[in-house]
């Protein structure tokens, strides 16, 4: 009966397939990230357009802001408001701390909304 068992295990092992080193496991497909729309670097004297907030009114001063890809932007936020990702069409790399002065290249086209983390106001860059 040992034999038999073991010719059996042997077989289902056989039947289950050898090595087969020339396919991979089922495995979700990598895509490449997004390019950024929105790229950090160091603010010019003279920036193309500046987003600052308003403790007056909880708002971002423009709400909307449009430009031109390549272009930058400067955000100015205060001590009580900053700039984060509204949702999942925002830039990720569009964030701005608190009393903060950072600026941004839009290096692709389209429309980023953005929002104040505490308060919950929104602002857009939209570029072309």
């Amino acid at each position: 009966m040992t034999t038999r068992i073991l010719i059996a295990l042997a077989f289902s092992l056989a039947a289950c397939g050898g090595d087969d080193s020339n396919t991979t496991p089922d495995a979700a497909p990598t895509t490449d990230a997004p390019a950024a729309g929105a790229v950090m670097v160091t603010c010019p004297a003279t920036p193309d357009k500046t987003v600052t907030t308003s403790e007056a009114s909880n708002t971002y001063m423009p709400m909307m802001t449009t430009m031109n890809q390549g272009q930058v932007v400067r955000f100015m936020t205060s001590a009580t408001h900053n700039v984060v990702a509204l949702n999942a069409t925002s830039d990720p790399a569009l964030v701005v701390g608190f009393n903060q002065e950072r600026c941004f290249m839009m290096t692709k086209t389209g429309t980023f909304p953005f929002k104040c983390g505490p308060h919950g106001f929104t602002g857009t860059i939209v570029v072309n």
